[in-house]
């Protein structure tokens, strides 16, 4: 499957999603936009 066709797919997914997944969704690419801290550690912690 194309990245494109997971987009439309994944874009569906969210139009027809509760509100509760929507947030959820929405907090988890918001949290992989940020720096964080978490990923400056050691590969081994």
């Amino acid at each position: 499957m194309s990245t494109n066709e997971m987009r439309r797919k994944a874009k569906k997914y969210i139009d027809e999603a509760d509100d509760k997944v929507v947030k959820m969704v929405y907090t988890m690419l918001e949290a992989e936009r940020e720096d964080d801290w978490w990923d400056d550690l050691p590969v081994s912690v």
